[in-house]
């Protein structure tokens, strides 16, 4: 990782003639050195159809692993972790349902159910250097290395969803649908290195008190063809109610109430869209709606490490505009070129984002960004130029920022675009196909996908600038090959990502890898 903040440990003489130890920062090129990660699923379906009373029926069950060691929390600082381990392991089970009552009325459900377990280490003492070695002549006071206390959870979730879905065709031209969703979460856990509340006169450890989630959203959408199908409408309600209770087993703060936190809301959002078709290569949309995004269980609980819960979290509103239009041409020998472009805006209430302050001791959460307003242009070109060529091209811009009327000295950023969001970027790519020299049956394919983002801020702009709070402009090339077996059912697939061996991040300047290449062989019977 090029460009990190590395801090040592400097020993120096001072004015009166004493030794003395001082911490110095500078940005060196350092290697990761606790990032394993380790992930295992398997997945078992079993199905039947055509029967009296189900078109199809389908039970699946699986289990799945992933155990991550971490470097660092929700951003790189001068101080690695050596220590940290998660580990996570989740047991599942759903049933599909699918029945034609009438050739009029379809039926159907997906339901779930998930018993999963989350398990936290982080209480070490032991200082850790970005050469992988323990700094002996200091530790840390706390005994935790990304977390403010240290933390020997273990944590158990329930989560079931269930979704009941009806579609009725009212003619050949009209249907109307009506669809249920709900969803619950109960998550508890112990952790013996908690800070004890008191709770009714005894001691307990806040993280052994549940949690819960709930949301339900009841929707109906009627659909329509007009004019010989070249006008078709859409419009749509849903009505929400969610509720989560809580007690505050972050234990951030000094005071516990022994009254748990709850929330509860109902919500009502509704849309339309139109699309307009000259033929089917060429068409016109425009749509409008009021949406609720319900904050989600990572949202609101955090996730016991990098993240801090937000119990009062709001639903995020908006009200949008999209307007949007379709070409298609089409050439000798089935050679085309396609161009999508949509413009569009929001104006949102509440949105949700996640902030991460700038001391490397403070948690991550998601806050509400009170009024935001975005408006861009997105642009996607498809063409087959040649019989073997394909080209492929996406361009986006965007202009978020915060709406809010500016206070007295203007504090509150208003006018700023919204941290962690880049303003444009674009994808370019291409695949060549050949057939083999070994085998006409068989067949060779080379690509390239070519990536960039405009630079952007991790914090509103009016605040300092430096290189921990601005990733810069990126540039990204990824190609390969892939060679498919006709008579075997085989594809071997090769890839060098990141050819140029550039800087490249994920949000909150995270690195990226440099040059990496990855293999995957596919067998299809």
């Amino acid at each position: 990782m090029r460009n990190t903040p590395v801090a040592r440990i400097e020993t120096f003489i001072n004015n009166q003639g004493n030794e003395q130890t001082r911490i110095v920062e500078s940005l060196e090129t350092v290697e990761r050195f606790h990032n394993r990660h380790q992930s295992s699923f398997t997945d078992f379906q079993i199905g039947i159809k055509d029967l009296n009373w189900a078109d199809r029926l389908v039970f699946s069950t699986g289990f799945s692993r992933r155990s991550d060691e971490m470097q660092h929390g929700a951003r790189v600082e001068s101080r690695p972790a050596g220590e940290v381990e998660l580990s996570s392991s989740i047991f599942f089970q759903s049933l599909k349902y699918e029945k034609e009552v009438t050739k009029k009325f379809k039926l159907s459900y997906f339901g779930t159910y998930i018993a999963g377990s989350e398990d936290v280490r982080d209480s070490t003492k032991n200082l850790y250097t970005w050469t992988g070695h323990i700094e002996t002549n200091e530790t840390r006071a706390n005994g935790a290395e990304i977390l403010s206390n240290p933390s020997l959870r273990d944590g158990n979730t329930f989560a079931t969803a269930h979704r009941l879905y009806s579609e009725y065709e009212i003619s050949k031209n009209h249907k109307v649908a009506i669809s249920n969703f709900y969803a619950y979460q109960r998550i508890k856990g112990e952790d013996p290195t908690a800070r004890l509340v008191p709770l009714d006169n005894p001691t307990v450890d806040p993280n052994t008190l549940p949690s819960t989630l709930s949301r339900n959203v009841l929707a109906g959408e009627y659909t329509g063809k007009w004019w010989s199908k070249r006008i078709e409408t859409v419009s749509f309600g849903k009505y929400y109610t969610f509720s989560n209770r809580s007690f505050d087993f972050s234990q951030t703060g000094t005071f516990f109430s022994d009254e748990p936190i709850t929330r509860s809301d109902d919500l009502f959002d509704f849309g339309a869209g139109l699309k307009a078709s000259i033929d089917e290569n060429r068409f016109f949309r425009f749509a409008y709606e009021q949406t609720v995004r319900i904050p989600t269980r990572r949202e609101v609980f955090g996730d016991f490490t990098t993240i801090a819960p937000n119990f009062g979290i709001l639903p995020e509103r908006s009200e949008n505009v999209n307007i949007g239009l379709f070409y298609k041409h089409y050439f000798k020998n089935d050679r085309f070129f396609s161009l999508q472009v949509d413009w569009f805006f929001r104006d949102l209430r509440d949105l949700i984002r996640l902030e991460v302050p700038a001391s490397p001791n403070l948690p991550a959460s998601f806050i509400n960004q009170s009024e935001v307003r975005s408006q861009g242009l997105e642009v996607v070109i498809n063409t087959l130029p040649t019989k073997n060529l394909g080209i492929n091209y996406s361009f986006t811009y965007q202009d978020i920022v915060n709406s809010e009327s500016p206070d007295t000295n203007n504090t509150n950023n208003s006018g700023e675009s919204i941290p962690n969001i880049p303003s444009s970027f674009y994808n370019l790519g291409a695949t060549y196909k050949v057939k083999s020299p070994f085998n006409k049956e068989d067949q060779i394919s080379f690509f390239g996908y070519y990536n960039y983002v405009q630079e952007f801020s991790l914090i509103f702009q009016g605040s300092v600038r430096n290189n921990r709070n601005f990733i810069p402009t990126q540039n990204q090339l990824d190609a390969g090959l892939s060679y498919q077996l006709s008579d075997s059912g085989f594809t071997f697939s090769f890839q060098c990502n990141n050819v140029l061996d550039a800087d490249v991040f994920d949000n909150y300047r995270i690195p990226r890898p440099n040059r990496y290449y990855n293999l995957k062989i596919r067998f299809q019977l």
